[in-house]
């Protein structure tokens, strides 16, 4: 090889690990972001369903009751776990989540109906604006390539 070819691959192989190192600066920002900002949002409105942390009311263990909101917990959490936050998924997945956080409350689907018949409704319009706002600066964290 000669020395052009030596610089060229060394240029690119540089411009490459540049490229990794900002994109995992971005997701660590986005990664902190979301524990300062709406982690605790979540935790107060979104945990009992997506997170394995979560604490269920007493009625959990009535017969019934129990299977229906056991089925309800895994369905949500198969969509969206934020046991561990979003440490756990690629940006590619991240953007996914985010995309279907804004939709589901755009449109008011969470929490279902049959939650909000025994509990105070789980996000003021408040609440949806900061989420909004969290996804848009997540965004443009993550639109690295």
């Amino acid at each position: 090889m000669t020395w052009k070819s030596l610089l060229i691959v060394f240029i690119f192989s540089s411009s490459q690990a540049m490229a990794i190192a900002k994109k995992q600066i971005s997701q660590n920002e986005f990664n902190q972001l979301y524990e300062a900002e709406i982690k605790p949002l979540f935790a107060k409105s979104c945990f009992e369903c997506h997170s394995q942390n979560n604490e269920l009311p007493w009625f959990h263990n009535l017969p019934v009751i129990k299977e229906i909101m056991d089925e309800h917990i895994a369905q949500a959490q198969k969509h969206l776990d934020l046991t561990h936050g979003f440490k756990n998924y690629k940006a590619d997945q991240i953007q996914f989540k985010l995309d279907l956080i804004a939709h589901t409350v755009r449109n008011d689907l969470m929490p279902p109906k049959s939650y909000r018949l025994t509990h105070r409704v789980a996000l003021t319009e408040q609440d949806k604006a900061a989420i909004e706002n969290w996804i848009a600066k997540s965004r443009s964290l993550l639109t690295l390539n």
